[in-house]
């Protein structure tokens, strides 16, 4: 069982560095403001990016209400559900303060990103891996 107090630290811990990073990433020049979502779709349509926006806020509230509502999650459970209202929450608010997020980190194929992004990508991947794990497990406590 996780501790609610211990939840939010880390998801204000992670939003905490992805803020930072991305304040040195434009200090320095190296980042750009993507408007759009994932993958600069959309960009440019300021209605349909505000549309994006309220969705994703509702979605990470949602997700945080129901996380720290449940009890009977793992440890890795939160954490990766702490990657994704962190990541999503980060998001947000660089669509509040710059009109898009901030993008700076490039990797050559693949597009230009940001830390908000892995901590998303990484907490749907850790979700994904996790119900297989513990369903895994449960169907072999089940045949028992």
């Amino acid at each position: 069982m996780m501790n609610r107090a211990l939840f939010a630290a880390a998801v204000v811990v992670l939003i905490a560095c992805d803020q930072a990073a991305k304040q040195l990433a434009l200090a320095d020049g190296s980042a750009v403001i993507n408007s759009g979502v994932a993958l600069s779709f959309l960009s440019g349509s300021n209605l349909l990016s505000l549309l994006v926006a309220a969705c994703g806020l509702i979605l990470v509230g949602w997700i945080y209400r129901d996380t720290v509502r449940n009890r009977t999650l793992h440890r890795p459970e939160y954490a990766a559900y702490a990657l994704l209202v962190a990541g999503g929450t980060a998001n947000l608010i660089d669509r509040f303060i710059h009109g898009g997020v901030v993008d700076f980190i490039r990797i050559w194929i693949i597009p230009t990103f940001n830390l908000a992004d892995a901590m998303i990508s990484t907490g749907i991947v850790l979700l994904l891996v996790l119900a297989h794990y513990y369903g895994t497990a449960q169907r072999a406590d089940n045949q028992r």
